[in-house]
């Protein structure tokens, strides 16, 4: 299938989407009765195509999702003091230097 042209692979995906002209169409066919690698690979493509058409129709089962959410692990409380550090700079800066200015009072 190395030397086949690649323009018989779009022309592949054009016809398995219902999007190719009558000529390429005619190209694909005459290409395909010739080339047997192609001829399996168009056969793979359009068997991957009826399976996920077939597996669209595929529901997850009733509170599926909140069965998933309830195991995932909690959030930690530090990533909460270290959002709210990331949100109120000002209070956290002004802690910081009343600290330094009573530690060297201190002294």
């Amino acid at each position: 299938m190395n030397i086949c042209p690649e323009h018989i692979i779009d022309y592949m995906h054009d016809y398995l989407d219902g999007d190719i002209s009558r000529e390429h169409e005619q190209e694909l066919k005459q290409h395909l009765h010739s080339c047997s690698d192609c001829k399996q690979l168009m056969q793979e493509l359009s068997e991957t195509i009826a399976f996920v058409k077939s597996a669209s129709h595929i529901t997850a089962p009733p509170h599926f999702e909140e069965s998933v959410m309830a195991r995932l692990p909690k959030p930690k409380s530090r990533v909460g003091m270290q959002k709210w550090i990331r949100r109120h700079p000002f209070f956290c800066g002004s802690s910081s230097v009343l600290l330094i200015h009573e530690c060297n009072f201190n002294w």
